[in-house]
């Protein structure tokens, strides 16, 4: 999982990722409270695309990594959706039966 994160990113150097290698990103605030992001890959300061800096302010992070956040119901969406599959998956082991959920089930059910 760390290669589409530092790719996406643009930290990474197109090397091999070591064992053990890493991507931090780090939250800094300074003493008015204006908030930074620090961005280190296999432990050396990387910057984000388009950055010459790996310490930028966060809104300017915000901004490089648009296009890849989720809002809050999107991603309350998906956790929703994920621990529905969890539990049906649970059902399937207890009962031996395969559960397919339709179209046609989750309109009837008002989903």
């Amino acid at each position: 999982m760390l290669l589409p994160l530092a790719v996406s990113l643009g930290v990474f150097d197109d090397k091999w990722i070591p064992f053990a290698g890493d991507l931090r990103i780090e939250c800094y605030r300074d003493t008015i409270g204006d908030k930074y992001i620090r961005t280190l890959y296999c432990g050396k300061e990387s910057p984000v695309t388009g950055q010459q800096s790996a310490l930028i302010p966060l809104s300017t992070f915000k901004s490089v990594i648009g296009e890849f956040r989720l809002d809050r119901k999107t991603y309350d969406d998906l956790c929703e959706t994920q621990k529905e599959d969890e539990e049906r998956h649970k059902l399937e082991l207890r009962t031996g039966y395969k559960i397919k959920i339709t179209e046609e089930a989750t309109t009837a059910a008002g989903m």
